[in-house]
Parts: C-alpha cells; sequence; structure tokens
C-alpha cells in the first residue's frame, strides 16, 4: 500500500492554435547561397562598436570591455540554434504576486498550488484579455495593458506594480556605439520576455514544462520517445531562453531528453519496475515517492459529463509509523504492506476493516491484485532520480544524434511544438512578438593545431586534434622503486584472468608497456587476490570490511619501508564494475593508506591491449609525478616564461539521492611548472549548496606555497584563474566575494615591493559547459567525420554581446553526437589587457592560450573539450563523491554519519600527486 497526500490541478489556459504552416529549414537542405549567408547588418554593428567603443575604451580590469574581437584562424560560416526575435511596439506592465501562508498548516504555500491560485486569479478577472496577459505561475505577472493592482484575497496578500518597459530601450543598447551605455533593465526585460514566449507552453495540458524553459510533449510519437525498461520511457523535447546580443534579441532552442514515468495503471509500473528488481522494497518506495496518481474508484464527473480527476501524491510505501497522530492508527504490520493486510477504521461501524474488504463492501469492486493499489498514473511526469548505469548507456543511441538530426528537430519539431510564428501564437501576437522559424548564421574560426612534444626532443603532429604516441616516451619519466597488483574478485566470478598463469602474464605485459614510454620500472612484486561478496542479503559494510583488510595488507606488507611514497604504487584490477568496488577501492588508497593506484577492470585488462595499456601508463606517469607531453612555449602566451600559474576551481553539489548531510565539495587545482605538466590538489567540503568558495584565501595561499615550492622560491607574475560551475547569473557574484579573497591572499603572500610593482597580475574566467549553445557547419564540406565543426573553432560575433568579453570554443574533436562549445567569459582581467603584459590583440591571446593548453590534458592524446585547469578541478571533484559516498550514494542499510572535512583529506603520502588523474 502507498501513502497518498493531496494535490490540486491548476487551469490551463487555452491551447495556442496552429493554423499556419511554419517552414522548417534543415541547415543541409538549401545550398549556401541560397540560406547560408551572414548578416551584414550585425557584422557592422559589431565593426562600428568595436572600432569606437572596445578601442578607444579605458581598460578597467572587473568584468572588462571586450578588447577587441579575436582575427586569428581560418574563417568559417557557421548555423547557431538560436532564431531571431522580431518585436514591435509594446509596454511591458510588470506585476508581483506575493502569497500568504496556508491557513490549515500555517506554512508556505506550494508551488504547484501557487499554479492553480495565479490561474484562477486570472481566469476569474482578466479573462477579457487573456492573450495580453502572461505569468510565470509564481510570482510575476506580464501585461500589454495596464491592470488594477489592488486585487487581494486571504491567499494572494497583494498585487503590486514592479515598474514598465519597453523592447526599444533593450534595442538601443544593443545597438548602441556609446562606451558609456549602460541599461540596468537588461536583465528585467530578458526576464519578461522569457515569461511572454514560454506562458502557452506552461498553460497548456499536452506539455509538461520542467524548470520553467524545458518543454515536453505529454503524447510524443514513437519517433520522440524511448522505451527506458522498469516503467520509463525518455522522451525528445525542447530547451528555450531568450537572450540578448549585438543588435537583436534571440531565442535560444536546443533539444533535450528527460526520462517520464510510464502512464496508466499504477499496477502496471510497479510490475516493470519489480520484475526488473527482484521487487525490492526499498527501492520501490524510492521509485515511487513524490509520483502523482489519479485514485480511479469512485469515477468523479461534472456537469458536462467529464470524469474530475483527483491528484494524489505518492509519500512511499506504507509504514508502521503511519498515522500516528490520528485517534485510531491503522493497522500496517509491515513495510510496504498491501491492501488484504492493511487495516483501517471506520467509523460508520466503528472497527478496523482491511482495504480489501472495503472496496468489496463499497464499491463492489474485486482487487485483482490485492498487494497493489487502485490507482492510474498520468502522463507527463519527468523521473527525477538517477538513472542507473545500464539505462543511462540503454539511452545513448536515442539521445547521442548527429547534429544534422538536432538541427532538423529544432527548425521542424521544435518550431510547431514551441508555437513560433504570430498566427500560430495568439499571445506573441498580442505583445507584437515573433518568433523567426529558421537558424541563424555566425562568423567562426578554426585555430590552428599546435604539434605536440614528447621526450628525446621528438615532436608528433596531430590531426583533428588528435595523435599517436607509437615509438615516443614521456617528456619527463619515473623511475618506480616498488609496485605489485592486487585482483579483488567476486565470490561468483570466473571470468578472464581466473587463472593466475593468465593474470601474470598480463601484468608482465603491462609492465612492458610502461617501460616503452619510458617509465623505469623493477620487478612487480607478488601480488594478491581477494575475494569479497556482493548479493541480496549482504551487508555492504562487509564488503568494505573486506576492502579494507586488503588494501592495508598490501599498504603494509610492500610499501611501509619504500623510500619514497611518490615512487610506488599498486595496480588493482577489479572483477566488477560495481560502484561499491571502486569506490571502497579509493577512499583506502587516497585517503586511509596513501597508496597510488591505477584502477581497471579484468575484462579490459585480460584483453592485453596495447592502446589501453598506453593509456594506463599515462595514468602511472602522472601520478607519480612525470610529465607526458608539452608544447613549444610560444604556443603558451604568458605562460612560456615560466612566471603564470594557472587555478581551477571547481564546486560540486549533492545529487538526488543524496542524503540532506551530504556536503558541496570544492576542487582546485593549479599548475607548478612551466610546462603546464604536473597540478596539485586540494578538496574542500562546505555547506550543501553553498556555490561560493569559502576558503578560498586559505586554499589560495596553500597553493601558492607549492608554487613556490616547485619554482626555486619564487612566486608567479601572473595568476589565471578558470571558474568551472558557476551560472551566467553569478558572474558579479564571483567578482564580489572570490576575487577579494584571491587577491586578500597574494597580498598576504607577495612581498612588499611586488605588491607595488602591481604583482600578481590576475585573470579570471569563467568556463561554462553546461548550457544549450549549439554550432552546425554551414557547408558539406566543412564538417569533420561526425558532421560537427572543425575541432579548434572559435565564436565571439553573432551569439555574443560585443561589450562583454566572452567567447565559444569547440575546442575537441566529437567522436559521436553534436559537439557542445565551452564558454568563457573573462570576469576580471589584469594580465592580458595593456595594463598587464602587451599583446597585439588580447582576445586572441586568451583565446589561442586557451585552445592550446587544451592539447595538454595528461590523460589522454586527444585535444580535450575543456581547457585542463578547468578540466583537473573538475576532475577533483569527481573524485571526492566516492570518498563521500556514504552520503552521496547511500545503500539502505546506512544512516547519517558524522560529515567531517577528514573525510576527503588525502593522505599525506599521495596529497603532494595528481591522485585523481
Amino acid at each position: 500500500m502507498l501513502r497518498l497526500s493531496s494535490r490540486k490541478k491548476p487551469l490551463p489556459w487555452p491551447e495556442a492554435s496552429q493554423d499556419e504552416e511554419l517552414t522548417a529549414l534543415s541547415p543541409h537542405s538549401h545550398s549556401p547561397g541560397a540560406f547560408a549567408h551572414l548578416d551584414v547588418e550585425i557584422e557592422k554593428l559589431e565593426g562600428e562598436i568595436e572600432q569606437h567603443v572596445l578601442r578607444s575604451s579605458r581598460p578597467d580590469p572587473s568584468l572588462p570591455i571586450r578588447p577587441g574581437f579575436g582575427t586569428e584562424g581560418r574563417k568559417v560560416l557557421l548555423y547557431a540554434n538560436y532564431m531571431h526575435l522580431d518585436w514591435g511596439s509594446v509596454v511591458l506592465y510588470r506585476y508581483s504576486l506575493s502569497f500568504s501562508t496556508d491557513l490549515a498548516t500555517g506554512k508556505s504555500i506550494k508551488a504547484k498550488d501557487q499554479e492553480r491560485v495565479v490561474s484562477l486569479l486570472l481566469a476569474q478577472n482578466f479573462s477579457q484579455n487573456r492573450s495580453g496577459i502572461v505569468t510565470d505561475f509564481k510570482s510575476l505577472i506580464i501585461s500589454n495593458t495596464k491592470l488594477d493592482p489592488s486585487l487581494q484575497g486571504y491567499i494572494i496578500t497583494y498585487m503590486m506594480q514592479e515598474g514598465t518597459n519597453t523592447l526599444s530601450e533593450l534595442i538601443a543598447y544593443l545597438t548602441s556605439t556609446r562606451a558609456d551605455e549602460v541599461l540596468s533593465s537588461k536583465e528585467t526585460i530578458i526576464q519578461a520576455l522569457n515569461i511572454v514566449i514560454g506562458h502557452n507552453l506552461k498553460a497548456t495540458s499536452q506539455i509538461t514544462s520542467i524548470r520553467s524553459n524545458q518543454h515536453y510533449p505529454k503524447n510524443p510519437p514513437p519517433s520522440e520517445r524511448f522505451d527506458l525498461g522498469v516503467g520509463l520511457t525518455a522522451i525528445r523535447g525542447f530547451f528555450m531562453s531568450v537572450r540578448a546580443a549585438t543588435g537583436r534579441i534571440l531565442v535560444n532552442v536546443q533539444v533535450k531528453h528527460s526520462p517520464f514515468y510510464n502512464a496508466g495503471p499504477l499496477v502496471r509500473l510497479v510490475e516493470d519496475f519489480g520484475a526488473a528488481t527482484d521487487f525490492d522494497r526499498n527501492k520501490l518506495d524510492k521509485f515511487l515517492e513524490g509520483l502523482t496518481v489519479h485514485p480511479s474508484h469512485p469515477a468523479r464527473r461534472n456537469k458536462a459529463g467529464q470524469l474530475v480527476p483527483r491528484p494524489k501524491v505518492i509519500s512511499g510505501l506504507a509504514t508502521k509509523g503511519d498515522g500516528r497522530k490520528r485517534p485510531h492508527r491503522p493497522i500496517i504490520p509491515e513495510f510496504g504492506a498491501g491492501a488484504d493486510r492493511i487495516q483501517f477504521w471506520l467509523d460508520g461501524e466503528k472497527k478496523y476493516v482491511s482495504v480489501l474488504s472495503f472496496f468489496q463492501q463499497t464499491y463492489n469492486i474485486t482487487l485483482k491484485y490485492p498487494r497493489m493499489p487502485v490507482l492510474n498514473v498520468p502522463p507527463g511526469q519527468a523521473f527525477k532520480h538517477q538513472l542507473s548505469s545500464d539505462q543511462t548507456k540503454n539511452i545513448s543511441p536515442f539521445t547521442i544524434r548527429k547534429p544534422i538530426y538536432n538541427a532538423q528537430s529544432i527548425v521542424r519539431e521544435g518550431v510547431a511544438m514551441l508555437n513560433f510564428g504570430q498566427s500560430a501564437n495568439p499571445t506573441h501576437n498580442a505583445f507584437n512578438l515573433n518568433v523567426k522559424p529558421r537558424l541563424i548564421t555566425v562568423p567562426g574560426r578554426v585555430l590552428g593545431s599546435p604539434n605536440v612534444n614528447y621526450g628525446n626532443k621528438k615532436t608528433v603532429a596531430t590531426r583533428s586534434g588528435s595523435w599517436n604516441m607509437l615509438n615516443t616516451q614521456f617528456v619527463s619519466n619515473v623511475h618506480v622503486d616498488k609496485w605489485t597488483w592486487l585482483f579483488i574478485k567476486t565470490k561468483s566470478y570466473k571470468g578472464p584472468l581466473s587463472n593466475r598463469q593468465d593474470l601474470e602474464a598480463a601484468v608482465r605485459e603491462f609492465a612492458s608497456a610502461l617501460c616503452k614510454v619510458g617509465i623505469q620500472c623493477t620487478n612487480c612484486s607478488p601480488g594478491q587476490e581477494v575475494t569479497v561478496q556482493f548479493g541480496t542479503g549482504k551487508d555492504i559494510s562487509t564488503v568494505n570490511e573486506e576492502v579494507d583488510k586488503a588494501i592495508h595488507k598490501v599498504s603494509s606488507t610492500f610499501f611501509s619501508t619504500c623510500a619514497s611514497a611518490q615512487k610506488q604504487f599498486v595496480l588493482i584490477i577489479l572483477a566488477s564494475d560495481k560502484p561499491e568496488l571502486y569506490n571502497r577501492v579509493k577512499v583506502n588508497c587516497d585517503v586511509r593508506e596513501g597508496i597510488n593506484n591505477v584502477c581497471v577492470l579484468a575484462s579490459t585488462f585480460a584483453k592485453r591491449n596495447p592502446h589501453v595499456f598506453a593509456n594506463m601508463a599515462l595514468k602511472v606517469n602522472l601520478k607519480l609525478g612525470g610529465v607526458n607531453q608539452s608544447l613549444n612555449p610560444s604556443k603558451l602566451g604568458i605562460a612560456a616564461g615560466g612566471k603564470t600559474m594557472f587555478v581551477g576551481l571547481d564546486v560540486t553539489h549533492p545529487s538526488v539521492g543524496s542524503l540532506d548531510v551530504a556536503p558541496s565539495v570544492v576542487g582546485m587545482v593549479s599548475s607548478i611548472d612551466q610546462l603546464l605538466g604536473q597540478w596539485r590538489a586540494s578538496v574542500v567540503i562546505q555547506e550543501r549548496r553553498k556555490e561560493m568558495v569559502w576558503g578560498l584565501k586559505d586554499l589560495m595561499k596553500k597553493h601558492l606555497a607549492l608554487w613556490r615550492r616547485h619554482n626555486k622560491g619564487l612566486l608567479p607574475d601572473n595568476i589565471v584563474v578558470y571558474r568551472d560551475g558557476v551560472s551566467e547569473g553569478q558572474h558579479q557574484v564571483v567578482l564580489d566575494e572570490e576575487g577579494p579573497l584571491i587577491q586578500a591572499a597574494c597580498a598576504e603572500v607577495y612581498p612588499a615591493n611586488a605588491t607595488k610593482e602591481k604583482l600578481p597580475r590576475l585573470n579570471i574566467t569563467i568556463v561554462s559547459k553546461r548550457h544549450h549553445t549549439r554550432f552546425y557547419p554551414t557547408k558539406e564540406k566543412e564538417p569533420d567525420g561526425s558532421k560537427n565543426p572543425f575541432n579548434g573553432t572559435v565564436v565571439d560575433r553573432g551569439v555574443t554581446e560585443a561589450r562583454g568579453w566572452d567567447f565559444w570554443m569547440q575546442a575537441h574533436a566529437t567522436v559521436q553526437g553534436t559537439a557542445r562549445p565551452i564558454h568563457y567569459f573573462v570576469v576580471y582581467d589584469e594580465a592580458t589587457t595593456p595594463t598587464g603584459i602587451r599583446f597585439t590583440n588580447a582576445a586572441d591571446a586568451l583565446e589561442d592560450l586557451t585552445h592550446n593548453m587544451c592539447y595538454l590534458f595528461g590523460r589522454c592524446t586527444r585535444e580535450v573539450s575543456l581547457c585542463p585547469p578547468a578540466y583537473y578541478a573538475d576532475l577533483v571533484c569527481d573524485r571526492a563523491r566516492p570518498y563521500l559516498s556514504e552520503v552521496f550514494e547511500p545503500s539502505s542499510e546506512e544512516g547519517s554519519p558524522l560529515i567531517s572535512q577528514n573525510m576527503v583529506t588525502t593522505h599525506p603520502r599521495v596529497a603532494n600527486s595528481m591522485f585523481f588523474i
């Protein structure tokens, strides 16, 4: 049985008509001359702004104005997944809503109830102008005419007019060539436009909206959905957001995918889930929690004869503690008991009756499945928990698509579903808005690829962002004093390497692969095998204990007498890919025992693939202090002189399913050498969901000390920080809160004479991976093998604002799917503008440096999408998750442990290494 709570359904507004057929333009269905051409007006305006504003403006390190547009590289023309928003004369009246508390509970009104209240307010008071009044269904109403703000009631305590705006204000700012042009209301206008273009989608009953800007059809055609099994279906939908760009307003549209619960009888959903999970009640409880259902008894109809749903929300499976505050508590013999065993008090008969008997006597319904609830699941409910690894793997063919297919989806299905076009959307018409259903074109440039240097002065040419290490050795190799292996098997394991002779032969071949790339290693010490047991009823703590003992034995037996902790490692072969096993290995090796380690699956290691062994060697060399590859100094800009320290900073937060005590984790890395080959890392926990780094001052002082230790006591002249993990709305917060902490750390560490010379020069660049901008080639001959733009493509015009200093970079060549560029936004700069080191074009300098560093990611022989400082910081955060798996990925047997910094502090023997790689 289930625990349910009531939920009211918001009233739908009339749906937008689709009388006009919209033109669906495919990026490759027209010749370049017929459609793919650059907007010359925008190009001309950008040139004027560059001439009159950018080049003549006085440099300010805080939120610096763009120093000009980049010029280097081969010019290309690209499509972007943006559409032009045409506009006419209209005044936007903004009204804020304030809600009282729920009179029955004294608590805040829930979001779903707020939606219903706002819908009722508009339907009852402003029905005469529905197309001209829109809302976010939470706190704002936008109207094209002035409203009476005096309305109030017992739920909405007041409706207050905040102000008015016109789109001409925004356009005037975006087209101005004045250096001092400022528009404080820009974000307010953008917010209002987002509410206008998204209103119909949120109001219709045929579409589910997630986080206000993602929209999915409730009943998609077969081509737009994918069965994930266990009661879930992946559905293809669209993200939509208004953005400001030089000279125009754009609408960003991107294909999105999300898992949804299957609609229909709940019994079918439970059966589908149970068949795949052995009807594990704990898993079923989490799977159903928060799901809205409609009781199928008794049917209620309105005056028109239409069925009236009675939404209820599943709190979970029935527990013994349910109804404890009632005078007659229900009788629930066990967790998840069914209708045949649960009894509740029937006031009329003054006795307890089972749910099974009640349905039979009251509704003449005999429950076919007494243990199953009599409920239906309505469509359009997003699954908010994490997918299993198998589901993630299975969904890939549906979600990973060539760019041409995503572009076609946007201009065909997307345009139709999002109701673009005035005649298709009465709300857009009422506000004099019209989204042109075509992708815009933007200018891009493809930067040149540098050669990569290896040991013995050997240079390797790169092609399509990758290169071959054949017959090469690392730039800086290590000598391994002592190493061994540990094979962790499961009790029932009968797979590869079960025979010890085969296992030792594979280890010898791996050792030979290490020697080929220059790693000098002594003979491998005899390894050991340990068996752990996973299975139903097996307490995870027992598995942990078995792994703990095995790794401690390796530590005490083999490495206790090793002269240098950095010159030893253990190869750990895992028979199972269960995350519990990997997590425990990392906790023991990195935090408890201090052993450099490299993990590999037995099924992979047994193949003895030279490429796999070479990739493992990359990790071994880095973890033990070596440098894998380098670039010519001329390719590293301000880093060429060895006086620039690069810093990567990221914060990761608890995911869905984590315990409430789970903290946020800060990952910080910094370079320690001129070659940018070795990096040091710090892991710190802080308050849950806190994005800004609290202890940044102390972290920066620590990393400056590390630089000094590895650079003959000298401090860097330049510090370049790549800050990952913050949204656009937090740029100013980074500047206001984190920037001063970095500067305060430098003020305490640097001597007075350096401070007088304004050292160090600081650059802070925000790095964004989670965005919705994509670029597509306009010519068939332009794309790489995956039909994406070429690696090294950079875009700083067309979809940017001229005054801000940002650019999009697709540094990598994508193997499959649609390439996602990285967005870089400079919020502080002293290091590349004329106040610091002089460059002919500071925009080119930063773009080239960022691009070239992508060839120095030490873990692979490919150019990566994200520059190494940010990439490494991201890896540090990922590595902390195994350390905190008790709270990030809790099992049903675990309680809530006491959280402390010690859980993520690496052992002194590995702290001064690239343990995270």
